[in-house]
């Protein structure tokens, strides 16, 4: 592993225990997050995917890390289990 490559990994650590126990991320801070460009989450900004805030309709963007988290986890796929139950108690109804 070269010192570079190292060092970029230091970096993203210590990004990601800067936001420990933070609430509110700034745009920069939410991309990392969520580990996507900052093109990409102002594009599900502006297509209203999700969720976000403007101060006073200015033009900062905010995003609550619940929210994100959120997002993250999307839709819920079920185990194989779950689902057999699921369509056997549909199946009695």
């Amino acid at each position: 592993m070269s010192n570079h490559s190292v060092i970029k990994k230091l970096e993203e650590i210590e990004q990601l225990l800067r936001t420990q126990g933070v609430q509110v991320l700034n745009m920069d801070e939410a991309a990392k997050y969520l580990r996507v460009s900052k093109a990409t989450l102002y594009r599900l900004t502006s297509s209203r995917k999700i969720v976000h805030h403007k101060p006073d309709g200015g033009k900062m963007v905010f995003f609550a890390k619940s929210d994100l988290d959120k997002y993250l986890l999307g839709v819920r796929i079920p185990t194989r289990a779950e689902a057999v139950k699921a369509a056997a108690k549909k199946a009695h109804v």
